[in-house]
């Protein structure tokens, strides 16, 4: 193995042989390598091209961020770096070229897909030749054109390689990016066959090298032989330059890196990608998998150098499976474990009981990220092909066992979103998310015909098949380099192409030209007419043949006169039928109906009684406080095309409007309303003159210019129709405080929600899985709730109640729950919050994230039965949390807001449900693999709820851990044999759970570097740990920042949630980090005794919980009195402290200063245990009562005495001689008879009382009564009557509290680690035994009903039925599972009339309504013309 060294001309030749030194120096320490801090500058050498002697075999790799590749001939060992010239990074935000399409319509595409032309990727940043040592044999100049003739194929079957390529990382503006290589020795790392001696030494093995074409210096080792082909991984790190364009160049520098002989396996860097720019991704390890695990090195970005710290074992199911690989004679591992591989991400599968549970876990944090779960049925297939891939976005994980069927998971918390099933393709090779995951691609095959579908998720839902030509899919997994949006292949001459820019290419070749000139105009057009025959001048109706508009005022919010344009879309006449499609353009919406008017029929037997009926309905979303008349829609162009033949009646047409509203950051502080109003009515009149004289419009001013275009293309794909009506119904119901007085126009209003409602609805029951990707996609849900569409929304959850009535099991999921919005997307927008014209104040900075949350912000305030929407999302998501933890994801998240807005009904109910004691979760694995051995054992037959960890990689530093623990083997055997000496019983049956409340410990406060910390401040936080008190690292207005947990604990006020197994295990989890820390904090007071550290942190805690809250804990005001109390005795005595003789010169004891000093010990007594021990404040009072003089009752008598013999009287007097010293007469002169005395109190007998006359006393015996004489005694009594059960259990529940808030107090509290704490879980495990947790249900049978149930009797919401109505069949939408109606088929049914809903009722109402009101108007307008004549006569 060879080391060459920099050269540069101006070190002088001492200091070069000091470097050469150096150099050795650090080989032979074998050391991992560290950047120099002064990189020569020599030049690369130039090679002239060399022949090709073997055949190549290319692999390729690509980046995290799909910015960079690398190719590697195997054969040759040539190492090529490339620049992605057609990277796809992630939009936030489209820029959009109008192009056209097949179908003659105006779609957007991003701007990269106009070039058609340059599908290969030839933009070499960097290209060399290594040795079979893997060192740096010599640089390139330019590319080496490779031949692909047939030359000698010599492969090698006992290596295979592994290769993978970084991210540029950017320190201090030096930039590098690594290259890794990894020749594999198959047997020794893929097949099982590990050595000993090579594991327990393969840290030892990492050796620094430089390498630069000019070679001076050569440093062979002992006993190598460079011709040799030998196992290794090497990380090269190349320098790079970055010019002015962005572009980067290498480096003229000689290149660093590591070696490795001993470890090799498939390469992987970890990128760090918690920061959503991603050009602040940083790299954070390199890994290498083979059998024996996964081989962690660590990232130091500072040294820009890797450290072998850590070996992490599987995880246990693909663990076991290859402890047995090699018993079967089965191939390598590779391509298993390459097929879990994707990214940063390590996916293993799971069958059991025809349950698929899959494992993701993250490697940048060697941790447990989500674990989806299905129900499927393996078949044959499934065993004769089985090629399993997956790729991740940024939002969800897709999964494919390689036959047909696809399934998209949510990242955030496993749950399914939609399984597809592609009939186009019979064989799945390879996934990946493109177009911003938009749209995913498919390539797989059919009848040895390799296709490509593109699934289009969100927009169309529909997949488009492409056949392309010279694709191949031989050897793909190492041809083909994948990451989100980026698609990379290599060939077999080395010829890197992308394939999306391929996939483009044939699309762009079937595009027809533009057929614009088809496009007409209207040329007529007329003034429209109101409802009682007047003109309306703001009603312009636009057609080509003679139109009666059918509609002219649907914008009942707006309550003036307001400009309107409608337009004839389809009208056809058959006899005495009149089918009519009409558009009309409000002030901000634009809206389609339909109506079928017959004269000769009966309206019940035309649809829709012979009304229209709305078909499609866009709202621009204007916030209500700028919706004016300057701000309306204003139409640019209309034209339509003619019938193309085609058999839809709506005909092609191309709308285009815009408006103008207000910039987001336009700040108006110190400004009236009307002044801005006035302001921007200046500022669009101006823009409106500039857009109409062809200038540009001003970017960042106050005002913005908004555009919209819709097209047929926007009506008929429903899913952009159904999108705009829900955004419709959220504009609409913001807008209902405007229809307070107006009876006419509040019936209007309703039947316009009415109709969009049943839109929404139809394409929900009729397309559930599209629904549900339109609702992960667009929030629709949140427009749901926002526009009080609760009826709806409960349909939409639990499915229709006909369907219910007739037997059939609603089982259908159209919602799923999730708090992580689209990238560049927030869940709330400035003016969601507003209703009626006000807006929602939001406290505690907090911002709903979830739909969740919402639904409580939204009804905050108001009675239980007007908020039953909260109470369908809880039953919802509980309901389903039986099957799978993950639908409790944003419960968990809202939970706080339930108690914190005093929804308690809903906690207590949705506490006692059935998720939190009967889970399915586990039947896909066995529950005694995942609980620790140490549960297992048979001692720990009364355990009850225990909870512990298992989302974590195991590593082998553990093992040193091990070593320790082994020393006290012993003991423990010895402990255990004497525990179960007498134990017959076994081990009870044990019950696996899962909290079902993800992240519900998880808090958001802002982490600190601990690891600069942790090397750099030892001593310092040694320190501040012994000798300063603990602040709370959040200030009171932010402890919205705490954990759900911590805050359901500060705003709950009653013991149903600690009635919980699931609550009693997080409290278990949670609290030996709690008790550890508040019993070092004792064990300080004890040794340091300092007031001042006790005085300051309860100062703390009076600050950070408020006086209130503070001082509602009894246990507070102890805290106070048993530190300022003992303060004051000491200062007191303190005084008569002198230097000469301390406290010699006392002549007697001070009873104040002793009566102080037992209410001292009285509270810190109660500090100690908890409790009070009177008969210590007893010996302290009673030890010696003559130093201080206590005053002792005289105990005498008088009276005659008779003597017997002389019957003489005498007058005696007796008095008792009581010595206060004598434990006979004074029990608490001696501390053991003092106890005894205390015990007989329960028998009344209190000595202290009948002998001593000092208030003190008195004041402690009445103490003492009250709470050891009475407590004592009703504890008995309640012992013997059975009471005590549910004493012990209120006891239990009041316990679980106290830890609580000790917990959420040390959660809050500034902690100095001494090692980097571990975060908290996402996911809680806890077990307990059987017979508990059947128990707990048991007791709450009773209580599983529907939260909402008790609610939504009382509930004001008017109720709509959903069902199919009359007028579907005539929609212009079609669904595939429409019901034929009696009209399709030309009869007559009795229960025509009830096929028509509520909603002809609202229809006949409203028309009924106007004809009565517009009678009365015209009376009276006759009424006051006769009185106008009359007057005019008499004059």
């Amino acid at each position: 193995m060879s080391l060459a060294e920099p050269t540069n001309s101006n070190v002088n030749p001492q200091e070069r042989v000091s470097f050469d030194k150096d150099l050795f120096r650090n080989i032979r320490r074998s050391l991992i390598f560290l950047n120099p801090k002064d990189d020569a500058s020599d030049k690369l050498s130039s090679t002239e091209n060399e022949p090709t002697l073997k055949k190549e075999r290319y692999q390729i790799a690509i980046c995290q961020d799909g910015k960079f590749a690398v190719t590697f001939d195997t054969a040759n060992l040539r190492i090529r770096v490339l620049e992605n010239t057609d990277h796809r990074q992630f939009r936030l935000t489209k820029k959009k070229v109008d192009i056209p399409t097949h179908n003659d319509e105006v779609v957007s595409k991003s701007s990269h897909s106009i070039d058609q032309n340059d599908e290969e990727i030839n933009k070499t940043i960097a290209y060399f030749k290594i040795g079979e040592n893997l060192d740096i044999v010599k640089f390139y100049q330019r590319t080496i054109q490779e031949t692909g003739i047939d030359v000698d194929d010599d492969k090698d079957d006992r290596y295979r390689w592994g290769l993978d390529i970084s991210n540029v990382q950017n320190y201090q503006n030096k930039y590098s990016i690594f290259v890794a290589v990894s020749r594999i020795d198959v047997s020794e790392d893929m097949k099982g066959k590990m050595n000993a001696d090579t594991e327990s030494n393969y840290k030892n093995t990492i050796k620094k090298k430089y390498e630069t074409p000019i070679t001076d210096v050569r440093l062979d080792f002992i006993g190598y032989k460079s011709s040799e082909p030998k196992k290794g991984t090497a990380v090269y790190r190349l320098e790079l330059i970055k010019n002015n364009n962005k572009n980067f160049n290498l480096k003229i520098c000689p290149v660093i890196y590591c070696y490795s002989d001993s470890v090799s396996g498939i390469c992987k860097f970890i990128q760090n990608t918690d920061c959503v720019d991603q050009n602040g991704y940083t790299l954070k390890r390199f890994v290498v998998l083979n059998f024996s695990g996964i081989y962690n090195f660590e990232y130091n970005f500072v040294h820009r150098s890797f450290d072998l710290s850590t070996k992490f074992d599987y995880p246990k199911s693909i663990n076991n499976e290859l402890k047995h690989w090699h018993k079967g004679n089965l191939e390598d591992c590779m391509d298993k474990l390459l097929t879990c591989l994707y990214d940063k991400y390590f996916l293993v599968e799971q069958y059991k009981n025809d349950v698929q549970m899959l494992e993701v876990y993250d490697l940048s944090e060697m941790s447990l990220k989500i674990t989806p779960k299905r129900v499927e049925k393996k078949d044959k297939h499934v065993r004769k092909f089985n090629n399993s891939t997956f790729s991740v976005s940024k939002l969800q994980i897709c999964f494919t066992r390689g036959l047909r069927t696809v399934r998209l998971y949510l990242m955030e918390n496993g749950l399914e979103v939609v399984s597809k099933k592609f009939d186009e393709i019979e064989k799945i090779y390879s996934i990946e998310f493109i177009d911003s995951d938009e749209k995913l691609l498919i390539i797989g095959e059919k009848k040895n015909q390799v296709k490509l579908v593109i699934w289009d998720m969100y927009n169309t839902v529909e997949a488009k098949t492409i056949i392309l030509e010279n694709f191949p899919i031989v050897d793909l997994s190492n041809r083909l380099a994948r990451t989100s949006g980026n698609i990379l292949q290599v060939d077999e001459i080395g010829r890197v192409t992308s394939v999306l820019k391929k996939i483009e290419n044939k699309l762009n070749q079937n595009i027809p030209k533009s057929t614009d000139e088809k496009f007409k105009k209207y040329t007529n057009k007329k003034v429209g007419e109101k409802t009682d025959d007047r003109i309306d001048e703001n009603h312009i109706i636009h057609f080509d043949k003679e139109f009666k508009p059918i509609v002219i005022d649907k914008e009942p919010w707006v309550i003036d006169d307001y400009e309107r344009n409608s337009y004839c879309l389809y009208q056809n006449k058959e006899g005495t039928r009149i089918r009519t499609l009409q558009l009309i353009v409000g002030r901000s919406t634009v809206q389609i109906w339909q109506q079928i008017r017959d004269d000769s029929k009966p309206k019940f037997e035309l649809p829709n009684n012979g009304g229209p009926f709305l078909e499609y309905i866009w709202a621009n979303g204007i916030p209500i406080n700028q919706e004016r008349e300057t701000t309306r829609l204003r139409i640019e162009e209309f034209k339509y095309k003619p019938n193309d033949g085609s058999s839809h009646i709506l005909d092609d047409f191309y709308l285009k409007v815009y408006w103008y509203k207000r910039a987001s950051d336009v700040n108006d502080e110190g400004k009236t309303t009307e002044e801005i109003i006035k302001m921007e009515d200046e500022i669009i009149e101006e823009m409106e003159r500039n857009r109409k004289a062809g200038k540009e419009m001003e970017k960042d001013g106050i005002m913005e210019m908004k555009e919209k275009v819709i097209q047929r293309k926007d009506i008929i794909e429903k899913v952009s129709a159904v999108r705009r009506a829900c955004v419709a119904l959220e504009h609409l119901n913001k807008r209902r405080s405007f229809l307070v007085t107006n009876y006419i126009k509040i019936h209007q209003y309703e039947e316009m929600k009415v109709y969009i409602n049943h839109i929404v609805w139809r394409f929900a029951k009729c397309k559930p899985e599209e629904f549900k990707l339109l609702d992960v996609r667009h929030n629709i849900m949140k427009k749901l709730i926002l526009g009080d569409c609760n009826n709806l929304i409960k349909h939409i959850l639990f499915g229709s109640k006909s369907d219910k009535d007739n037997g059939k099991k609603e089982s259908v999921i159209r919602h799923i729950p999730k708090s992580v919005s689209w990238p560049g997307k927030n869940f709330i927008k400035n003016d969601d919050l507003w209703i009626d014209n006000n807006g929602l104040v939001l406290e505690d900075h907090e911002r709903p994230e979830n739909d969740m949350e919402l639904a409580i912000y939204r009804y905050k305030g108001l009675e239980l039965k007007d908020t039953v929407v909260v109470a369908y999302l809880l039953e919802y998501y509980s309901c389903h949390a039986t099957d799978y933890v993950g639908w409790m994801s944003t419960v968990s998240k809202a939970l706080p807001l339930l108690f914190k807005y005093n929804y308690d009904d809903y906690a207590r109910k949705l506490f006692r449900k059935e998720c939190f004691a009967n889970q399915d979760y586990f039947s896909a694995q066995d529950p005694y693999n995942i609980i620790p051995v140490k549960y297992q054992a048979k001692r720990n037959h009364n355990i009850k709820f225990t909870a512990f960890r298992i989302d974590k990689l195991q590593s082998d530093e553990y093992k040193r851990y091990n070593r320790i623990r082994k020393l006290f083997e012993p003991f423990k055997k010895i402990y255990k044999f004497f525990e179960d000496f007498d134990n017959h019983l076994e081990k009870s049956p044990l019950a696996l759970r899962v909290v079902p409340l993800p992240e519900f410990t998880v808090n958001r406060i802002p982490h600190k570097n601990i690891e600069q910390n942790y090397r750099l401040n030892i001593t310092l936080n040694i320190f501040l740990f012994l000798f300063v008190p603990r602040w709370y690292k959040i200030g009171r207005d932010k402890k919205y920042q705490l954990s759900s947990f911590s805050r359901v604990v500060r705003y709950e006020n009653n013991d149903d949630m600690y009635d919980n197994p699931a609550t009693e295990a997080v409290i278990d989890f949670r609290w030996q980090k709690a008790r550890n820390f508040f019993f070092l904090l004792f064990l300080r007071f004890l040794v340091f005794a300092f007031s001042v550290y006790l005085f300051v942190t309860e100062l703390i805690q009076l600050y950070y919980h408020g006086p209130r809250k503070y001082f509602g804990d009894i246990f507070n005001s102890f805290d106070i009195c048993s530190i300022l109390l003992p303060v004051i005795v000491m200062s007191i005595m303190l005084r008569e402290f002198k230097f000469s003789d301390g406290f010699a010169s006392v002549g007697s004891v001070d009873i104040g200063l002793m009566v102080g000093t037992s209410f001292s010990v009285f509270f810190l007594w109660i500090e100690f245990v908890g409790f009070i021990s009177p008969l210590n404040i007893k010996f302290i009072l009673l030890k010696n009562p003559n130093d201080p003089k206590i005053n002792v009752k005289s105990d005498s008598s008088s009276g005659t005495a008779t003597n017997p013999v002389n019957n003489d009287v005498f007058d005696i007097a007796l008095e008792s001689d009581y010595d206060v010293t004598d434990r006979n007469d004074n029990p608490f002169s001696s501390f053991s008879t003092s106890i005894m005395a205390a015990y007989f109190w329960l028998n009344g007998d209190m000595v202290q009382r009948d002998h001593f006359d000092f208030w003190v006393i008195d004041l402690f015996t009445l103490i003492a009564s009250i709470f050891i004489v009475t407590v004592l005694q009703n504890m008995l009594i309640a012992f013997m009557s059975g009471v005590y059960e549910r004493a012990e259990n209120k006891g239990r529940q009041a316990l679980l509290r106290f830890r609580a808030n000790q917990i959420a107090d040390y959660e809050a509290l500034e902690k100095f680690h001494f090692r980097p704490p571990e975060p908290e879980p996402k996911y809680i495990y806890y077990i307990g035994q059987s017979k508990n947790f059947q128990e707990w249900y048991q007791m709450r049978k009773n209580d599983q009903d529907e939260i909402y149930k008790d609610f939504e009797v009382k509930s004001t919401i008017i109720s709509q039925a959903f069902k199919d109505v009359n007028y579907n069949d005539f929609s212009i939408w079609k669904f595939d599972d429409d019901n034929n109606s009696s009209n399709t088929n030309g009869k007559k049914k009795e229960d025509s009339i009830d096929s028509i809903t509520m909603l002809s009722k609202i229809i006949n109402s409203v028309e009924n309504s106007q004809e009565i009101i517009l009678e009365e108007v015209n009376e009276m307008k006759r009424m006051i013309n006769q009185l106008y004549i009359k007057f005019n006569q008499n004059e």
